[in-house]
């Protein structure tokens, strides 16, 4: 096991209470999602951590699958689904960098607030580019951490705590990032939450078509 994934499967029990100083935020994003995906899309949530957002996405959607590479983290949100009876999301313990899906496959990929928290996001990003259909939609929100006081010291006495946050951007450079790595017609809002979050979308087309 990974120090990554000890480190989360260690907060896993906490991550829900981490996450409530933002709900506001997550509220914003999770409608924002649902106006833009429609029913019958094939969508794929990377790094779910205990569900929130799959299990409120599949209120709307006629079923989600939803990835996470800490077992005890989607032990939880298994336990949530469960509770709810509800049956329309796949939960999967995968590596966003290594995934067991087929190419093409997905209309949609979401993953939140995770690509500055990971040590090789172009390789992650090129994975979404292979389970991703022709034209299908990326959505990324991912909390800015340039220029922000608060966000470089949250971020320093989070690492001690083994959460490093491996890259540092803007809104500007997050979107050129996206770009850089095959992405097209990134566009971003930001929404304010205990740190500015970059809700981002792109769509993977195919420009030599």
């Amino acid at each position: 096991m990974r120090h990554e994934e000890k480190v989360w499967d260690r907060f896993s029990g906490l991550y829900d209470k981490i996450i409530k100083k933002d709900e506001q935020a997550y509220d914003v994003m999770i409608k924002k999602m649902a106006a833009t995906i429609d029913r019958h899309d094939k969508v794929l949530e990377i790094a779910t951590g205990t569900g929130i957002i799959a299990l409120s996405l599949s209120e709307t959607l006629e079923n989600i699958t939803a990835i996470d590479f800490s077992e005890k983290m989607i032990a939880i949100a298994r336990r949530k689904a469960e509770k709810i009876r509800n049956e329309k999301i796949q939960f999967e313990v995968q590596d966003a960098c290594n995934m067991n899906f087929q190419d093409n496959q997905f209309d949609v990929v979401i993953i939140s607030n995770a690509l500055h928290i990971m040590p090789d996001p172009e390789r992650v990003l090129s994975e979404i580019k292979r389970v991703l259909k022709n034209d299908g939609r990326l959505i990324a929100p991912t909390f800015m951490h340039k220029k922000s006081k608060n966000a470089k010291l949250f971020s320093k006495l989070a690492a001690l705590v083994g959460f490093k946050a491996y890259h540092e951007w803007d809104e500007k450079r997050y979107c050129a990032f996206l770009g850089e790595n095959g992405f097209n017609n990134v566009n971003s809002t930001i929404l304010k939450s205990s740190f500015n979050i970059a809700y981002a979308t792109a769509i993977l087309e195919d420009l030599n078509v």
